[in-house]
C-alpha cells in the first residue's frame, strides 16, 4: 500500500462543505449528537475535543462569505440531502483546474464522464452516456426521486452548472483564506498528526494499491473514501484519531457493548451482515441488493467498522466489506459472561 498524505487541506472540498454547513448549522450539530450516539460517544466529551477547532472554523467563514444570490447557489447548498454535497465535495476535490481556469464549453463531456464515473465506482466509461444510460446508472447507485433529478439536472447542463459554482467558490476563497489562517496554529499540529499516521491508523491503510489522503477540517470525524477502478481517494477528519481513541476506550465496557448491540438491532445494518455472511461485497452491490441508496450504505457502513463488524479490503479496483465473525464472537463471549450462560 503506497498512500500519498497530503500536507494541506483541499480548498474545493473544504469550501463546498463550509458553504453547505453555513446553510445547514443546525442540522449539522444535531448530526453531530446522533452520530456521537450511534457510536457509543459522549456527546458532550466529543463536542469538548472537537467543538473549539471546528466552530472557530466554520464562525469565521461564515462572517466573511458571500454570494447567497448568485447563480446555482440553491442548487448547490439548499437542499437537506447531505449526500448530494459529500459527493460534489469528493468529484470537485479531485477536479481542482475545473476552479482555477477557465471553463470551455468543450468541457461538457469531461464532466459528464468525471461524474458519472465517481457514481458508477466500478463501471469504466470511455464517452458519455446517453441520457437513458445516465438513468440507469443513477437508478443503480441509489440516486432516485428528487436526489436523481438534481444530477440529471446538472449532467445535462454540466458546464454552466460548474461555472456558476466556480464563480462562487471564487468570490469565497478569501473567506476560506481567513477562516484556515483563524485556525492555523492548531492546523499545524492536526496535519502533523494526520501525516504520522496515516499509513497504519486509519481505514485508507487497509485498502491494497495506490491511494491519496487529503486530512480535512471541514468533515472532522468522518473517513470518506472514494474508490475508482483506477485510484483510491480518502478525505480523513482530522479528529478522526481521537474519535478512535474515544471507542477505544469504552471498547471492553458496557457502553460500547450496547452501541454494537444496538448496530445489530437495525435492521438495514442486520441485513447487511447477513449479505457480508455469504461472501464479501462492495458498496453499490450491497446499495442493489437491498434496494437501499449508495450513500445510505456508506453510513450504515461507517457505523459497522467503527463498531468492529465488518472489515474493508480492496481488490479488482473496488473497496470490499467483509464480516468480522471475530468480532460477533467477542460479543457473544462478553454476553454470555456478563449474564452466566456457560454450563
Amino acid at each position: 500500500m503506497a498512500i500519498r498524505a497530503e500536507k494541506e487541506l483541499n480548498p474545493y472540498f473544504e469550501m463546498i462543505g463550509l458553504l453547505y454547513d453555513s446553510v445547514h448549522s443546525e442540522s449539522m450539530e444535531e448530526m453531530w449528537k446522533r452520530s456521537a450516539r450511534d457510536r457509543g460517544i459522549n456527546p458532550e466529551e466529543l463536542a469538548k475535543k472537537i467543538g473549539p477547532v471546528t466552530k472557530k472554523y466554520h464562525a469565521v467563514f461564515q462572517k466573511y462569505m458571500t454570494g447567497r444570490d448568485m447563480e446555482d447557489f440553491e442548487f448547490f447548498f439548499f437542499h437537506e440531502e447531505e449526500e448530494f454535497i459529500l459527493f460534489f465535495q469528493s468529484v470537485c476535490g479531485k477536479h481542482p483546474e475545473w476552479f482555477e481556469t477557465e471553463l470551455k464549453d468543450s468541457q461538457k463531456e469531461e464532466i459528464q464522464l468525471a461524474v458519472i464515473q465517481e457514481i458508477s465506482e466500478t463501471e469504466k466509461f470511455s464517452e458519455s452516456p446517453e441520457l437513458e444510460q445516465m438513468i440507469d446508472v443513477l437508478e443503480k447507485a441509489g440516486y432516485g426521486g428528487a436526489l436523481g433529478w438534481k444530477f440529471l439536472q446538472l449532467l445535462q447542463s454540466p458546464v454552466e452548472k460548474m461555472r456558476n459554482l466556480s464563480e462562487i467558490i471564487r468570490v469565497n476563497f478569501p473567506a476560506f483564506e481567513k477562516a484556515e489562517g483563524a485556525v492555523e496554529k492548531q492546523l499545524e499540529k492536526l496535519i502533523e498528526d494526520f501525516q504520522k499516521g496515516v499509513e497504519k491508523d486509519y481505514l485508507v491503510a487497509k485498502i491494497s494499491g495506490e491511494a491519496a489522503a487529503f486530512p480535512t477540517l471541514v468533515c472532522p470525524g468522518a473517513e470518506i473514501i472514494s474508490s475508482a477502478p483506477d485510484s483510491t481517494t480518502a478525505y480523513i477528519g482530522l479528529f478522526v484519531k481521537d474519535i478512535y481513541k474515544m471507542l477505544e476506550k469504552g471498547r471492553n465496557t458496557r457502553k460500547h457493548l450496547l452501541s454494537a448491540l444496538k448496530a445489530l438491532g437495525d435492521g438495514s445494518k442486520f441485513e447487511i451482515l447477513q449479505l457480508l455472511q455469504i461472501s464479501p461485497r462492495y458498496n453499490l452491490e450491497i446499495a442493489e441488493k437491498l434496494k437501499l441508496s449508495a450513500p445510505t450504505v456508506s453510513h450504515h457502513m461507517s457505523v459497522l467498522l467503527e463498531n468492529g463488524l465488518v472489515d474493508v479490503k480492496k481488490r479488482d479496483g473496488k473497496v470490499y466489506y467483509t464480516l468480522s465473525k471475530e468480532k460477533l464472537s467477542e460479543i457473544t463471549e462478553v454476553l454470555t459472561d456478563i449474564f452466566s450462560l456457560r454450563q
